[in-house]
């Protein structure tokens, strides 16, 4: 299994939430970015694990649905913020880390 590009996968997450949240993602990139980030190490450590056959799919969704719980800070912080589209901003991003790890394993576990 070839490993996930992380730093691509990471600029993914941001522009798909710049996109979506426009003129506010500068107030909201400080509180995104690092959870984006964490998702994508999570992601590419689950691909590798599930790789490795040391887990399961069914674990892999586990650990990944964790990460996504994470992010929920963000959206909470985001919509606190006024920025209404957060949760979708939140969704797309992790969305991209799903189909990431699914073409890097080269099925679709997630």
């Amino acid at each position: 299994m070839a490993d996930l590009d992380v730093k691509k996968l990471v600029d993914d997450m941001i522009a798909a939430a710049a996109k979506i949240l426009g003129k506010n993602w500068q107030a909201a990139k400080e509180y995104a970015v690092p959870e984006f980030e964490t998702l994508a190490q999570a992601a590419l450590k689950v691909g590798r694990e599930l790789a490795a056959g040391d887990i399961s799919g069914e674990q892999a969704r586990t650990m990944l649905q964790i990460n996504r719980s994470s992010l929920a800070t963000v959206t909470m912080t985001l919509k606190g913020m006024g920025m209404i589209a957060a949760e979708e901003a939140v969704n797309a991003a992790f969305e991209l880390a799903r189909g990431a790890l699914n073409a890097v394993i080269g099925r679709q576990v997630l």
